[in-house]
């Protein structure tokens, strides 16, 4: 009897999990610069009939695509017709389709893939070496695939991280098609952590680095050392787990460590930690009712009885999104959309009724309020240009009103 039922309450579980209303094809879910496709996408638990004007729009770091048309062939079952643009950016594309009864709208990450002619997308795979010291000037060996350099009339490199990152590249030069040296500058205000490597090519736009190709850097000498915080990014919903990496660190199971997050309004502890190895420790966090829209965390790292600190800065951010194309749930909004992360110029906001206000402000505060003759309003949302406000390059959050709602995210401009 028991197994019984333990069998129907598993099966019930597997029936409340899978219910949840979401896309699960697309077909074809890839197209290069030119095409105009008919892309077939499939839902479940979803009722297409019953919405009243269905939109389809395709994004990545730099391109935003929307359908031309939507047609319903069934209640699981839409047609968009979608011209890809020619300065498209070869990359994976979250695939969103707006106006969904119930839910305003379904996202497959990742769902649609720009290639080139060759079917396959530019990335960088790897980077030699693999790190430097705060405070020299190095060459570093980047090699990619899919690639064209040698074809390229201008690259720039530039890198990004969680927190701020003051890193320099002073020049990119190609030696094949698949290769390329930059010689970089790792300033002494540059902060210990990895950094993603981003390129900007003439001809192929924006190419990323694989999430596992990073560059860290480091202190010199044995200098203990935190060098990562995984996951960068969370929802505020829920608890979460931190995975710590030291260099140079001897944490001990027998001493007691404290875990401490960190901006300018709000402070999380973790419930507990976890010694893992003398260079790793985990720890859960549960954040406060009091978080608000979120933020970027720094992160402080404990050891008692000793008092020894160790700081990790731009370690997480919660509930505002994390630079890799994907939307975090804030507690005020979860069905925003503000795209593309990163961005050269434009910022796009999707999914909001009666916009009220929109500010930019940096990460030490500094306010400025966008003027509401310089948004442009389109079907499904707000658009602005950056540029027209000076806005430098680097990590920016951005406050949108609208409704009776406050949503908070943050934004990399490049």
């Amino acid at each position: 009897m028991n197994k019984q039922i333990l069998l129907i309450l598993f099966i019930a579980a597997f029936a409340v999990k899978t219910s949840a209303q979401q896309i699960t094809s697309i077909t074809p879910n890839t197209g290069k610069r030119g095409d105009v496709l008919n892309l077939q996408i499939t839902g479940s638990q979803v009722d297409f009939t019953q919405a009243s004007n269905l939109t389809v729009t395709i994004f990545n770091s730099a391109t935003n695509i929307k359908a031309n048309s939507v047609s319903v062939i069934s209640s699981t079952q839409i047609v968009a017709r979608v011209g890809i643009p020619l300065n498209a950016n070869y990359q994976a594309c979250n695939v969103v389709v707006g106006n969904v009864p119930n839910v305003s709208y379904l996202q497959k990450e990742a769902g649609f893939t720009v290639v080139n002619q060759q079917g396959a997308y530019p990335q960088i795979t790897s980077v030699t070496p693999t790190s430097g010291i705060i405070g020299e000037t190095l060459d570093l060996n980047i090699t990619g695939s899919a690639t064209k350099f040698m074809q390229a009339t201008q690259i720039q490199g530039w890198f990004y991280s969680q927190g701020s990152s003051t890193m320099v590249v002073n020049n990119v030069n190609a030696t094949s098609d698949t290769t390329l040296v930059a010689n970089i500058t790792i300033p002494p205000t540059t902060k210990v952590g990895q950094k993603r490597i981003v390129l900007h090519t003439s001809n192929e736009g924006i190419i990323f680095s694989k999430p596992e190709v990073e560059f860290l850097a480091y202190l010199g000498g044995n200098v203990p050392q935190l060098i990562n915080v995984t996951p960068n990014g969370t929802s505020p919903d829920q608890p979460f787990e931190l995975t710590i990496t030291g260099l140079n660190t001897n944490f001990q199971a027998s001493n007691t460590y404290q875990v401490k997050l960190f901006n300018s309004a709000t402070q999380l502890e973790a419930n507990n930690v976890q010694v893992l190895s003398a260079t790793s420790i985990k720890a859960t966090v549960t954040p406060s009712n009091n978080l608000g829209g979120g933020g970027t965390f720094d992160l402080k790292l404990t050891e008692l009885p000793s008092l020894l600190e160790w700081w990790y800065y731009g370690a997480i951010s919660i509930g505002v999104a994390t630079g890799k194309n994907e939307v975090v749930k804030t507690t005020k909004s979860a069905n925003v959309l503000i795209y593309p992360i990163p961005t050269l110029d434009e910022i796009n906001i999707d999914n909001i009724g009666n916009l009220k206000q929109i500010e930019m402000f940096t990460q030490t505060g500094k306010l400025t309020t966008i003027n509401f003759s310089d948004i442009e309003k389109h079907n499904v949302g707000y658009k602005f240009s950056t540029k027209k406000y000076g806005f430098s390059p680097g990590i920016y959050f951005i406050k949108i009103v609208h409704d009776d709602k406050i949503t908070y995210r943050k934004v990399l401009i490049n």
